[in-house]
């Protein structure tokens, strides 16, 4: 037990030697860009508001469009990132009459959008010059964006050709585990997430 606790500290003081061979504070900066396929509350929320703003639809098959985040983040700690980010994700599929079954002339479209705007914190447990392992945790506001076109000659209900509906969520996103990896000033990034950035992200860094 006495030799596992020395290793560990052992290690523990390696680990914050090694900060100090690294100036973080040279560039501070960093703006990012990154996408993926299918956020972690995506099958979820196409449940609970895209089918219910479509109900009587005979529709098609989804066309996924991926999820995309652009961010930017200042190094105030070794430690410590905190910035901001947005992030789109979105689909759409054509919808039919009831009576068309076969689906062979499409009434419309529908095109889905989701935004969000959130507050974001990484929390960087190795900070290297050429790799920083983080985790994260991202909170703020997201907008669901619904955009329903009638084609064809066909109206809603209403007589309209075009219905929007919009809705206002509360947006978060959990990093469980990130890697950034690469040159001084671009590099390369990998993320595990949980909420509404993809499951699977990846992306590239500018650090100025």
């Amino acid at each position: 037990m006495k030799r596992l606790v020395s290793i560990g500290l052992l290690l523990l003081t390696l680990s914050v030697h090694a900060q100090t061979d690294y100036d973080w504070r040279a560039h501070r900066h960093d703006l990012s860009i990154a996408g993926g396929y299918m956020s972690g509350i995506y099958p979820l929320r196409s449940i609970l508001i895209t089918a219910w703003q479509n109900i009587g639809d005979n529709g098609g098959d989804v066309r996924y469009c991926g999820d995309y985040t652009l961010s930017y983040h200042y190094q105030a700690l070794w430690w410590l990132r905190a910035g901001a980010k947005v992030q789109w994700e979105g689909d759409y599929w054509s919808f039919y009459s009831r009576e068309d079954q076969a689906k062979s002339i499409a009434m419309g479209k529908t095109m889905n959008h989701c935004f969000s705007f959130m507050a974001s914190c990484q929390f960087t447990y190795l900070n290297r010059e050429h790799v920083r392992l983080y985790s994260g945790l991202d909170a703020g506001l997201g907008i669901f964006l619904s955009d329903k076109r009638y084609i064809n000659g066909n109206t809603n209900s209403d007589g309209k050709q075009r219905e929007v509906q919009t809705s206002f969520l509360l947006a978060f996103n959990l990093t469980a585990f990130g890697v950034a990896f690469g040159g001084e000033r671009v590099y390369g990034l990998a993320e595990l997430n949980l909420g509404y950035d993809a499951l699977l992200t990846l992306g590239i860094s500018f650090r100025m």
